[in-house]
């Protein structure tokens, strides 16, 4: 950590979980998502010494000599520095976070939107919106190819939106019912899973755009639901979501499992969240049976739980 006095720049992102539209949002679709304000990845930003230098729970050391999993938040501190007109020499970035790596909740666009509030600010600068969302989506890309640009946003904006093209509105959220968010302990990887639906795509091009179609229609049908306080319409989605998604091949046996331990303990419907092939399932729960159904989740195999409101703020 820095020294006392010394100029320090802070910056801080939370986690996303997205209800509807992973995959499809890359191919136009409308996506769903959520803020999980408690889950955050904080950064810190400092000069000491010559030679840059970046600390996280997973690597501790020279920048230059970082390992692959450091990558993407490199090129958000590189990038940021280029924007700005900042020195790379004697820079230190100290990142850390509850977001889990790898479970399709958004820890690289957090990480890498924590970075770039902390440089820019060590040094003075005031991003705007636009100048931001441009800096983590080049860190995205390193992370996992070509980002639609959903978590980029979403892990900044403090309410449930819609997104599409680019483009994100605020989603109005009436519903009573709240969400269980389990973890698998299996890491996923967005890029495979990406990688695997444009290859699907390629084959097999009417079959699999299908599938795109009617994922991204359940995005605006659930988000009616979102707004006039359906649940278990919106639980029938999210199930019917989560088959769709399945036979695209982003799905994983844990995955399955834990949804099917969701709905057999009450649940109104699960799906899983984010990039798929390992991370994390979110179920629609009455208030009342989010015990119930956490319990039924870790029984199952879930190696973590959360339970959020329908906006996304804890339990």
């Amino acid at each position: 950590m820095p020294r006392i006095g010394r100029a320090v720049g802070r910056g801080s992102a939370h986690a996303k979980l997205i209800l509807f539209g992973e995959h499809v949002v890359v191919y136009g679709k409308p996506a769903v998502a959520l803020p999980l304000r408690a889950m955050r990845m904080r950064a810190t930003a400092w000069r000491e010494g010559t030679e840059p230098r970046f600390e996280s729970d997973h690597y501790t050391g020279p920048l230059a000599a970082a390992p692959e999993i450091v990558e993407a938040p490199r090129k958000a501190i590189e990038e940021t520095l280029r924007a700005i007109g900042g020195e790379l020499a004697g820079l230190t970035v100290a990142v850390r976070g509850n977001i889990p790596l790898g479970r399709g909740l958004g820890s690289s666009a957090a990480a890498a939107g924590a970075i770039v509030d902390a440089v820019s600010r060590l040094h003075n600068v005031t991003l705007s919106g636009g100048e931001h969302f441009a800096l983590v989506q080049l860190a995205e890309q390193v992370a996992h190819g070509k980002p639609s640009g959903l978590d980029a946003l979403a892990t900044t904006i403090p309410s449930p939106i819609r997104f599409q093209n680019a483009s994100a509105v605020p989603v109005p959220v009436a519903l009573d019912a709240c969400f269980v968010i389990a973890d698998t302990g299996v890491h996923g990887s967005t890029r495979q899973a990406v990688d695997d639906v444009r290859t699907s795509l390629e084959r097999d091009h009417d079959a699999t755009m299908s599938i795109i179609d009617a994922l991204g229609d359940l995005s605006d049908l659930a988000i009616t639901d979102l707004e006039t306080n359906e649940a278990r319409s919106l639980g029938s989605r999210m199930s019917e979501a989560h088959a769709l998604l399945s036979s695209l091949g982003v799905s994983h046996p844990a995955l399955d499992e834990l949804v099917e331990a969701a709905t057999g303990a009450g649940a109104f419907g699960a799906k899983l969240t984010g990039g798929g092939l390992g991370g994390c399932i979110v179920a629609v729960v009455d208030r009342g049976n989010a015990a119930v159904v956490a319990a039924a989740l870790q029984s199952a195999g879930a190696i973590q739980t959360w339970s959020v409101t329908s906006t996304g703020t804890p339990l």
